[in-house]
């Protein structure tokens, strides 16, 4: 945050590694990321790493609970971005629960952006216009990283974190993905990851 320039960072999960897998862009891009956060357990421990406190806190979102506590504390600005109307309300609620003095600068989602005939440079010119500390994307991916790294030279922010479509920065059980969703996406993970080490 105190360095000029925009920083990317994202969620890594095991659908993440997954879709990157299927796109060489993706994978780049993800290898680009200034900060890579990691949201499974799964990803941890074929890594390596089994330190019961790190799979703890991968997996109950502790990272982006502390950030959103931190830019609170320190009264930074954050704008949100998301894909539809509904979607941009809800990561409103979402972040306003576990702070509720929170600054945010700006709320948009490109659903509303296009009803209303703006485009890309709309979209570019209102972020800038409000120069936020961070932006919290709530994007599906690749669209997500494709947007960014089409734009960051041209973005007055500090900080993006693309958090996916469906992602939350409160600790535990909210911040979990659909059940069923997330047992086949583990499931694959560990596939793949065994197919790897044979």
């Amino acid at each position: 945050l105190t360095e000029d320039g925009l920083k990317i960072a994202g969620i890594i999960t095991a659908g993440t590694l997954l879709e990157a897998e299927k796109s060489e862009e993706y994978r780049q891009q993800i290898e680009q990321l200034n900060l890579g956060i990691i949201r499974d357990r799964e990803v941890l421990e074929a890594a390596g790493i089994t330190v019961p406190e790190r799979l703890w806190e991968a997996e109950d979102n502790w990272v982006m609970a502390d950030l959103v506590h931190y830019l609170e504390a320190e009264q930074k600005s954050v704008v949100l971005l998301a894909q539809t109307a509904q979607g941009r309300a809800a990561q409103e609620q979402d972040l306003q629960e576990i702070c509720p003095s929170i600054h945010i600068a700006g709320s948009f989602s490109l659903e509303e952006l296009e009803a209303e005939g703006e485009g890309m440079d709309s979209l570019l010119n209102r972020l800038n216009a409000i120069a936020a500390d961070v932006i919290f994307a709530y994007l599906p991916s690749p669209f997500q990283e494709n947007f960014v790294y089409g734009i960051r030279q041209k973005i007055n922010a500090r900080l993006w974190i693309g958090l996916g479509k469906n992602s939350s920065v409160q600790k535990g059980s909210k911040a979990r993905q659909k059940f069923l969703e997330r047992i086949l996406e583990r499931r694959s993970f560990r596939k793949r990851v065994a197919e790897f080490h044979e």
